[in-house]
Protein backbone atom coordinates (compact mmCIF):
# COMPACT_ATOMS: atom_id res chain seq x y z
CA UNK A 1 0.00 0.00 0.00
CA UNK A 2 2.83 2.40 0.81
CA UNK A 3 4.34 2.01 -2.65
CA UNK A 4 1.05 2.93 -4.32
CA UNK A 5 0.36 5.94 -2.06
CA UNK A 6 3.97 7.13 -2.36
CA UNK A 7 3.79 6.97 -6.15
CA UNK A 8 0.50 8.87 -6.20
CA UNK A 9 1.74 11.60 -3.87
CA UNK A 10 5.38 11.97 -4.85
CA UNK A 11 5.50 10.96 -8.51
CA UNK A 12 2.05 11.85 -9.79
CA UNK A 13 1.73 15.02 -7.73
CA UNK A 14 -1.45 14.03 -5.90
CA UNK A 15 -0.61 16.22 -2.86
CA UNK A 16 -4.18 15.99 -1.59
CA UNK A 17 -3.41 12.35 -0.73
CA UNK A 18 -0.37 13.15 1.44
CA UNK A 19 -2.30 12.74 4.69
CA UNK A 20 -3.41 9.28 3.61
CA UNK A 21 0.21 8.37 2.87
CA UNK A 22 1.30 9.56 6.33
CA UNK A 23 -1.54 7.55 7.89
CA UNK A 24 -0.39 4.41 6.07
CA UNK A 25 3.17 4.97 7.35
CA UNK A 26 1.83 5.58 10.87
CA UNK A 27 -0.37 2.47 10.87
CA UNK A 28 2.44 0.28 9.56
CA UNK A 29 4.77 1.73 12.21
CA UNK A 30 2.26 0.74 14.89
CA UNK A 31 2.05 -2.79 13.54
CA UNK A 32 5.83 -3.11 13.23
CA UNK A 33 6.26 -1.76 16.77
CA UNK A 34 3.69 -4.23 18.12
CA UNK A 35 5.80 -7.00 16.58
CA UNK A 36 8.80 -5.71 18.53
CA UNK A 37 10.71 -4.07 15.66
CA UNK A 38 11.08 -0.64 17.23
CA UNK A 39 13.91 0.44 14.89
CA UNK A 40 11.75 -0.33 11.87
CA UNK A 41 8.84 1.46 13.51
CA UNK A 42 10.97 4.57 14.12
CA UNK A 43 11.82 4.81 10.41
CA UNK A 44 8.15 4.57 9.50
CA UNK A 45 7.15 7.08 12.21
CA UNK A 46 9.80 9.46 10.84
CA UNK A 47 8.24 9.24 7.39
CA UNK A 48 4.73 9.86 8.74
CA UNK A 49 5.95 12.72 10.95
CA UNK A 50 7.80 14.41 8.08
CA UNK A 51 4.60 14.52 6.06
CA UNK A 52 2.42 15.69 8.98
CA UNK A 53 4.97 18.35 9.97
CA UNK A 54 4.86 19.75 6.44
CA UNK A 55 1.07 19.58 6.26
CA UNK A 56 0.54 21.19 9.68
CA UNK A 57 3.43 23.65 9.89
CA UNK A 58 3.89 24.69 6.28
CA UNK A 59 0.52 24.12 4.64
CA UNK A 60 -1.60 25.17 7.62
CA UNK A 61 -3.54 21.90 7.94
CA UNK A 62 -4.33 22.49 11.63
CA UNK A 63 -6.92 19.71 11.65
CA UNK A 64 -3.99 17.26 11.43
CA UNK A 65 -2.15 18.63 14.48
CA UNK A 66 -3.44 15.86 16.75
CA UNK A 67 -2.20 13.25 14.26
CA UNK A 68 1.21 14.92 14.46
CA UNK A 69 1.08 14.83 18.27
CA UNK A 70 0.10 11.16 18.33
CA UNK A 71 2.92 10.42 15.90
CA UNK A 72 5.40 12.02 18.30
CA UNK A 73 3.94 10.06 21.23
CA UNK A 74 4.10 6.72 19.46
CA UNK A 75 7.60 7.34 18.13
CA UNK A 76 8.60 8.22 21.72
CA UNK A 77 7.26 4.87 22.90
CA UNK A 78 9.43 3.06 20.33
CA UNK A 79 12.46 5.23 21.13
CA UNK A 80 11.97 4.51 24.82
CA UNK A 81 11.72 0.78 24.15
CA UNK A 82 15.14 1.02 22.49
CA UNK A 83 16.55 2.72 25.59
CA UNK A 84 16.94 6.30 24.34
CA UNK A 85 14.94 7.93 27.10
CA UNK A 86 16.32 11.45 26.53
CA UNK A 87 15.03 11.42 22.95
CA UNK A 88 11.75 9.91 24.16
CA UNK A 89 11.27 12.77 26.65
CA UNK A 90 11.95 15.31 23.89
CA UNK A 91 9.35 13.63 21.66
CA UNK A 92 6.82 13.46 24.51
CA UNK A 93 7.41 17.16 25.12
CA UNK A 94 6.67 17.95 21.47
CA UNK A 95 3.48 15.92 21.62
CA UNK A 96 2.35 17.49 24.88
CA UNK A 97 3.00 21.02 23.57
CA UNK A 98 0.82 20.39 20.51
CA UNK A 99 -1.98 18.76 22.48
CA UNK A 100 -1.98 21.49 25.15
CA UNK A 101 -2.29 24.11 22.42
CA UNK A 102 -5.22 22.18 20.97
CA UNK A 103 -6.88 21.88 24.38
CA UNK A 104 -6.30 25.45 25.56
CA UNK A 105 -6.53 27.45 22.34
CA UNK A 106 -8.86 25.38 20.22
CA UNK A 107 -11.12 23.97 22.93
CA UNK A 108 -10.25 20.33 22.23
CA UNK A 109 -11.11 19.08 25.73
CA UNK A 110 -11.45 15.60 24.20
CA UNK A 111 -7.65 15.50 24.15
CA UNK A 112 -7.21 16.10 27.89
CA UNK A 113 -6.86 12.38 28.62
CA UNK A 114 -4.26 12.00 25.87
CA UNK A 115 -2.25 14.84 27.42
CA UNK A 116 -2.34 13.16 30.84
CA UNK A 117 -1.43 9.75 29.43
CA UNK A 118 1.51 11.24 27.55
CA UNK A 119 2.60 13.01 30.74
CA UNK A 120 2.72 9.63 32.50
CA UNK A 121 4.75 8.02 29.71
CA UNK A 122 7.08 11.04 29.79
CA UNK A 123 7.58 10.58 33.54
CA UNK A 124 8.39 6.92 32.94
CA UNK A 125 11.20 7.82 30.54
CA UNK A 126 12.37 10.74 32.64
CA UNK A 127 12.78 8.65 35.78
CA UNK A 128 15.12 6.30 33.91
CA UNK A 129 17.39 9.26 33.16
CA UNK A 130 17.47 10.68 36.69
CA UNK A 131 15.52 11.10 39.88
CA UNK A 132 12.44 13.19 39.22
CA UNK A 133 12.38 16.64 40.76
CA UNK A 134 9.51 17.52 43.06
CA UNK A 135 8.02 19.54 40.20
CA UNK A 136 8.20 16.55 37.84
CA UNK A 137 6.70 14.29 40.54
CA UNK A 138 3.78 16.70 41.01
CA UNK A 139 3.30 16.83 37.24
CA UNK A 140 3.11 13.01 37.08
CA UNK A 141 0.85 12.87 40.14
CA UNK A 142 -1.54 15.41 38.60
CA UNK A 143 -1.62 13.40 35.37
CA UNK A 144 -2.30 10.18 37.27
CA UNK A 145 -5.10 11.83 39.27
CA UNK A 146 -6.63 13.13 36.04
CA UNK A 147 -6.44 9.74 34.33
CA UNK A 148 -7.92 8.09 37.42
CA UNK A 149 -10.84 10.53 37.53
CA UNK A 150 -11.48 10.18 33.80
CA UNK A 151 -11.26 6.39 34.06
CA UNK A 152 -13.90 6.37 36.79
CA UNK A 153 -16.11 8.77 34.84
CA UNK A 154 -15.82 7.01 31.50
CA UNK A 155 -15.23 3.43 32.61
CA UNK A 156 -12.55 3.17 29.94
CA UNK A 157 -10.54 -0.06 29.82
CA UNK A 158 -7.75 1.81 28.04
CA UNK A 159 -7.47 4.34 30.85
CA UNK A 160 -7.55 1.55 33.41
CA UNK A 161 -4.67 -0.13 31.58
CA UNK A 162 -2.71 3.13 31.61
CA UNK A 163 -3.28 3.38 35.37
CA UNK A 164 -2.04 -0.19 35.86
CA UNK A 165 1.06 0.63 33.77
CA UNK A 166 1.66 3.83 35.76
CA UNK A 167 1.29 2.08 39.11
CA UNK A 168 3.80 -0.57 38.03
CA UNK A 169 6.28 1.80 36.40
CA UNK A 170 6.00 4.97 38.45
CA UNK A 171 6.02 3.34 41.87
CA UNK A 172 7.06 5.83 44.52
CA UNK A 173 6.10 8.76 42.31
CA UNK A 174 2.34 8.53 42.01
Amino acid sequence: AITVWDRLVNQEGRRELANLLSTVYYNKAGAVSALGDHRGAMTLYDQALAIWERLVNQEGRRELANDLAMGYTNKAISVSALGDHREAVALYDQSIAIMLRLVKQEGRSDLSSAVMITELYRAGSLQVISTLSSTECRRAQAAFAGVSAESERAGSAHLQNVMIWAQANLDGII
